[in-house]
């Protein structure tokens, strides 16, 4: 075995200390122990007992130890070796007779990098202004975790309704089974609106390599406007903090609702249109979608009624509509999986639909360039007597539709009977993906076309229409000199 030299000088106390690993330590201090120590006593992860004069396997231990910084203190006849916990960057130097402070100086030891780290969100889609009804954050620790330490995810921008600190409810798992005790009850948090801080409690701890699931489900916030990007900065105690892991990006969706309402980028525009024909409100250069209303009860109040899909040139691929008998709706008196809500015909004929399709099966037009899926709105209900809600969604490589059939019981709340009579159609485009092609009165209404006059003149109040045709032309103008 090689000797180990120890070289003290009048001007200088630090020594190098050649040892047999390899690795080369320096004295900082003797007669001193780095009293930011992540343990003492061959206690826990930061200390172990290697002997006694033994400066060679100490230096050893803490360079294998992950969870150990370059910094450590020696005691050689006892033989405690105590090391400071990784991500700290010096030995806060104490006196006490027979110990002394060291550095390794091979190479800078580093927390390590979580082995897994991901952030999501359910739905997937982040449409703006909607809040998700649940935050997944999820990592594989390399490192062990003590009781006290905490785990931070910092988003780039708010995501909580609020912080200071507010208590968030998340089930947590670990290694797949669920785990209530390792947070406990109050251990997890938004310190503000855009953080959310973990402490492990009690007398709990986490394992290297452990897998731990976060699922929250409370306090999230609406999503940000379109276009906003989020990213996370996830921190957990002796490990490399983890920046911009990708979160997700909000996006506009386009509704068409109510009596009939539309909303884009956060703004909602209440417009009219004409009884007895179809009127075109989106086109795209796959298809063209349009739409007629029947009356309310009141007023200029109208619900749409019917919507027909075609192609720019006026072929016809789709129609759906609203049934008017729902008032006397009785599931017995109707075949097995037939539609509910709906009345569904496609192609030039309009040949009728009467059965939901499967879920994995679809409709298709021109080789697959526009799909049709049908379904039935998932409910966190039991089936009751009442029609179920329905949906058919358009797939095309410019944009998505979704056509879904709805009551009215917002609009008349403790009537059912004209809840039920003013059932109607709603639209929304989940995703739209070349808004600068759109054509229509809709994109007019959105801002993403310059407003005319025919457009102006379907929306409800006047004096609105007149600001949103200065806005439609300023928003088109910025849209072209990109």
């Amino acid at each position: 075995m090689r000797s180990t030299s120890v070289m003290l000088t009048s001007l200088c106390l630090a020594a190098f200390i050649q040892v047999t690993s390899g690795q080369t330590s320096t004295l900082l201090a003797l007669n001193n122990y780095c009293s930011n120590r992540g343990g003492a006593g061959a206690s826990n992860v930061f200390s172990v007992n290697v002997g006694t004069n033994n400066l060679a396997g100490c230096t050893s231990a803490v360079a294998a130890n992950t969870h150990c910084s370059n910094f450590f203190s020696y005691g050689a006849s006892v033989g405690n070796c105590d090391c400071v916990p990784c991500g700290e960057t010096s030995c806060t130097q104490t006196g006490s007779v027979g110990q002394s402070a060291y550095s390794i100086e091979t190479s800078y030891q580093a927390c390590p990098a979580l082995a897994v780290r991901s952030v999501s969100i359910s739905p997937s889609t982040a449409y703006e202004t909607q809040t998700p009804s649940q935050l997944l954050l999820s990592f594989t620790t390399v490192n062990g975790l003590l009781n006290g330490e905490t785990i931070t995810l910092a988003a780039s921008s708010p995501i909580y309704a609020s912080g200071n600190p507010t208590l968030m409810s998340c089930n947590v798992m670990r290694g797949g089974l669920p785990d209530a005790n390792l947070f406990g009850a109050s251990g997890i948090s938004a310190t503000d609106t855009s953080t959310l801080v973990a402490t492990i409690q009690g007398s709990q701890s986490i394992g290297t390599g452990a897998a731990i699931q976060f699922t929250c489900t409370d306090n999230l916030a609406g999503h940000a406007t379109a276009g906003t990007v989020i990213t996370f900065t996830i921190s957990v105690a002796l490990h490399q903090a983890a920046s911009g892991v990708p979160g997700w990006t909000t996006v506009s969706v386009g509704l068409v609702g109510g009596d009939p309402i539309t909303e884009y980028g956060g703004v909602k525009t209440e417009f009219v249109i004409p009884y007895g024909t179809f009127t075109p409100l989106i086109q795209s250069p796959e298809l063209t979608v349009l739409a007629t209303p029947h009356p309310g009860e009141v007023g200029d109040e109208q619900w749409l009624s019917r919507i027909r899909i075609t192609t720019p040139a006026g072929l016809q691929l789709l129609e759906v509509g609203i049934k008017n008998d729902l008032a006397v709706f009785n599931r017995s008196n109707l075949p097995k999986d037939a539609f509910e809500t709906m009345e569904v015909a496609v192609g030039p004929s309009r040949e009728p639909v009467l059965f939901m399709p499967p879920p994995n099966e679809y409709l298709e037009a021109f080789g697959e360039k526009i799909l049709f899926l049908f379904g039935r709105m998932r409910t966190q209900h039991a089936v009751t007597e009442a029609p179920r809600r329905e949906i058919v969604h358009v797939i095309t490589g410019s944009m998505q539709v979704s056509i879904l059939s709805s009551s009215a019981h917002e609009w008349y709340t403790g009537s059912p009977g004209l809840a039920l009579k003013h059932a109607h159609l709603d639209l929304m485009f989940p995703a739209l993906h070349a808004p600068a092609e759109l054509r229509g009165l809709l994109p007019e209404l959105w801002g993403l076309q310059p407003m005319t006059e025919a457009s102006a003149s379907t929306i409800k109040n006047v004096s609105f229409a007149l600001q949103a045709s200065a806005a439609a032309d300023s928003r088109h103008e910025n849209l072209t000199s990109r």
